[in-house]
């Protein structure tokens, strides 16, 4: 069939051999690498999508002007560019640092729950971890729990596993994850009917996304059934950490 597609971005591991247009491969959870392959193609393949980019520079100081007293219209511009550019000439710049999950969870943050009682109570369970750990304070649980009251339990990653957390706030000290992994299957109602769980995380978030690669680990663990499995099958939290850090050190190698 005709395709008027000019490019495909997709999570699937595509075979660019077999399209006539360019494919790029990113992360379930977009990672910085991931935004400059994107930008960087956008570029290449619609160079009309740039060509306004100084002359909206320009009418954004002109408005400055009109209301301000400016006295270093360069540093302006600049400033200007790096906030609605980010990415522009930062092929050879270094990529700001991201956690691993390896780095957020220890076994300190991990615990087996043999019989979980629901899910507001695991949340809150989960959430006196990082409270104990310094990482959010005792209001983050209820940031949490203001979502789902609202939204429902959406905040499901896979067809096991939910991740609870809530928008970067004065409640987060710094960016941080707890773990709980069940031996009984939790029953979770949404709006779509009933879900089982059988992991819960609680993510505290950071204000400059340092957990974007954390979470993209997290998405690529969970749905790798096979590092999944024996995950779920750890018989204390040493163990379970000892599967999470293999994983995260082995999506490190393979970056």
């Amino acid at each position: 069939m005709p395709n008027r597609a000019k490019l495909i971005i997709s999570t699937a591991n595509l075979n660019p051999d077999e399209f006539n247009i360019p494919v790029i491969s990113v992360q379930p959870v977009l990672e910085y690498k991931d935004n400059y392959r994107i930008e960087r193609a956008l570029h290449q393949y619609f160079p009309q999508l740039s060509i306004g980019q100084e002359r909206s520079l320009d009418k954004l100081v002109a408005i400055v002007k009109r209301h301000a007293r400016l006295t270093d219209e360069e540093g302006l511009r600049a400033e200007l560019t790096s906030y609605l550019y980010p990415l522009n000439g930062q092929e050879n710049s270094v990529i700001p640092a991201k956690k691993r999950l390896a780095d957020l969870l220890k076994p300190a943050s991990i615990k087996l729950i043999d019989r979980p009682r629901d899910l507001k109570a695991t949340i809150k369970q989960l959430c006196w971890i990082l409270t104990d750990q310094g990482i959010a304070d005792a209001k983050y649980y209820d940031d949490i729990l203001s979502l789902i009251d609202r939204f429902g339990p959406y905040m499901m990653v896979s067809a096991d596993t939910f991740l609870a957390h809530a928008a970067p706030s004065g409640h987060v000290n710094q960016v941080g994850m707890a773990l709980g992994i069940f031996r009984q299957p939790l029953v979770v109602e949404t709006g779509q009917g009933q879900e089982t769980i059988r992991c819960l995380i609680v993510l505290a978030p950071g204000e400059n996304h340092e957990h974007d690669r954390a979470l993209a680990e997290v998405m690529g663990l969970v749905t790798n059934r096979q590092v999944f499995k024996t995950l779920l099958a750890a018989k204390d939290a040493k163990t379970a950490y000892h599967t999470i850090s293999e994983y995260s050190y082995q999506q490190e190698e393979m970056a």
